[in-house]
């Protein structure tokens, strides 16, 4: 189960909640780009 929540507050925090692994990830302008690359690599 892969479960992103994301969070507006000038940066766009998402947290990536993959099984055991968890991934902070801070985003800015790349994070739609990012998020696609993420999610289709999975």
């Amino acid at each position: 189960m892969i479960i992103i929540m994301c969070v507006t507050d000038r940066r766009i925090y998402c947290f990536y909640n993959l099984g055991m692994l968890r991934v902070q990830l801070y985003y800015e302008n790349i994070f739609i780009n990012t998020a696609t690359n993420i999610l289709t690599g999975i």
